[in-house]
């Protein structure tokens, strides 16, 4: 049985001079060649396109996109859309798509659901987190997003509190699903030493993923836990200013930046932090929370978003309040002096499988083409 074709537009996915982008997409898209034919198209901001080696991969295509912050986010879809046709609308159809798959809403989506509706094939959304809860906090976004939503065959959730806000801002009751992210269970794995004195972060390095927050919460904590340091993985906008704000609050050698690993390096540091902390203004269901939890590491993270779906108080780690960095030094305060079972944890992962995720993907799709 020869296999369908399916087009993936996100810029949600890794890139060659940013491998840790978008990883568990890349994941997903790679285990659906399992059962489909997957072409990725991937936006790339201008700026960002130009000054970087492009590669001409055999299923991965780098396009780059114009596009405008805050003001232009209205009519960013369009834009995006009208950059996709110019350079990439030929390969577009050299893949005979069947069906079309945006991950993240807008502008993503938007373009997505056009091509769809030129190549009159069916059209699937997936959603991650602050596409929704931020973006549609803004009326002019809000209506386009429910407009994209709804052309949509279903819109893949990563958390039911994504379903729940979907369904809030008029999309119909049976077009948004949840298929929560998988792990990678061999790879994410427990320590068989005692975990090093560190309270660890990964992600985005920017003010809205809470990451002045950590340093502020840990500050809170170190005359209490003077052995301890604070870890970052990861780049992001706000990394030179975040820098700098370390070296004010006098934690030089307190807080240590190690750049963009690799999965497998995350993995490694991550299996041996004491907690992983992410006070987050919004969020889906993060997978580093989920990775965490295979390695038997306990979590402090902020209740937003799909995170009270899978982190529980004293369990499998803490939640702490949005904007408060003294509850955030408060729960990581007690995660560093319980002592925690790694068994236990690692339970709360266990129903957290890419097999389960793609299977699902599959059965859904298969419907429709």
């Amino acid at each position: 049985m020869n296999k369908k074709n399916l087009l993936v537009i996100t810029k949600i996915h890794p890139v060659p001079w940013q491998k840790t982008r978008g990883t568990y997409n890349g994941i997903q898209t790679a285990m659906l060649q399992e059962h489909f034919n997957v072409s990725v198209l991937v936006p790339i901001l201008l700026s960002e396109w130009l000054k970087n080696d492009i590669p001409k991969e055999s299923n991965v295509r780098y396009a780059w996109q114009i596009h405008l912050p805050v003001i232009g986010a209205p009519i960013n879809g369009l834009l995006l859309f009208l950059s996709l046709f110019l350079n990439s609308w030929l390969w577009m159809r050299k893949q005979k798509p069947d069906a079309l798959l945006a991950c993240w809403a807008l502008p993503d989506g938007l373009a997505g659901c056009w091509f769809a509706k030129l190549f009159k094939i069916p059209f699937f959304l997936k959603v991650h987190g602050s596409d929704i809860n931020v973006l549609t906090q803004k009326p002019s976004l809000r209506k386009q997003i429910t407009y994209v939503a709804n052309q949509a065959k279903h819109v893949f959730c990563v958390s039911d509190a994504l379903r729940q806000r979907l369904i809030e801002i008029g999309v119909r009751q049976d077009i948004p699903i949840v298929i929560y992210n998988g792990v990678d269970q061999a790879l994410f794995t427990p320590s068989d030493t005692p975990p090093t004195k560190t309270i660890l972060f990964v992600g985005n390095i920017k003010r809205s993923k809470g990451a002045f927050d950590a340093v502020d919460g840990f500050k809170q904590i170190i005359d209490k836990h003077p052995q301890h340091k604070l870890l970052f993985i990861g780049d992001g906008p706000d990394l030179v200013t975040l820098k700098s704000y370390t070296e004010e609050q006098g934690l030089v050698g307190k807080v240590e930046f190690l750049g963009n690993k690799s999965h497998h390096e995350i993995a490694d540091v991550l299996k041996n932090c004491q907690v992983l902390t992410l006070p987050s203004h919004a969020e889906g269901v993060p997978n580093v929370v989920l990775e965490a939890m295979s390695c038997g590491v306990p979590s402090v993270a902020t209740a937003v978003g799909g995170i009270p779906e899978i982190l529980f108080n004293e369990q499998n780690g803490y939640l702490c309040n949005v904007h408060n960095y003294q509850d955030l030094a408060n729960k990581l305060d007690l995660a560093l002096n319980q002592h925690w079972d790694k068994q236990a944890i690692i339970k709360y992962a266990k129903p957290f499988t890419w097999q389960r995720n793609i299977q699902t993907l599959k059965e859904t799709f298969e419907k429709y083409i």
